[in-house]
């Protein structure tokens, strides 16, 4: 289980990376896969449109088998934010049942406890 500094770090990285989505491409002339930070300068050699950010992913054995690899870092772009959004969310939520489970055991103590007293003759009054 991941501490809420380890989360915090992966959150401040991601804020600092280039802004996604990424895309993947081959690069025939290298013949690896190539990552870039938007579809931007996917054709054409104009310096103003290229992408913020390139990366190239391989794997020993050609290609092919870099795929994966590629398709995975561009995707982390945008799937790491999302999952921190998740646990972020889930964390709520478990925090949301952990009070109310802290207000049901109340309630439960405050009825056993007049429950109690009830069966023992000290009703001051009160009626079931």
């Amino acid at each position: 289980m991941l501490t809420p500094d380890e989360l915090k770090a992966i959150e401040e990285r991601c804020e600092k990376a280039t802004p996604g989505p990424w895309v993947h491409r081959m690069n025939h002339h290298a013949r690896n896969q190539q990552v870039q930070s938007s579809e931007v300068g996917l054709e054409g050699d104009d310096p103003e449109s290229r992408p913020l950010f390139t990366g190239w992913a391989w794997k020993p054995g050609g290609h092919r088998d870099a795929r994966p690899n590629a398709e995975f870092i561009a995707h982390a772009r945008t799937d790491i934010p999302a999952l921190l959004a998740h646990i972020q969310e889930q964390e709520a939520t478990a925090q949301r049942r952990e009070e109310i489970l802290s207000d049901l055991g109340k309630v439960a103590r405050e009825q056993a406890a007049d429950i109690a007293r009830l069966k023992g003759g000290d009703n001051r009054g009160d009626t079931i």
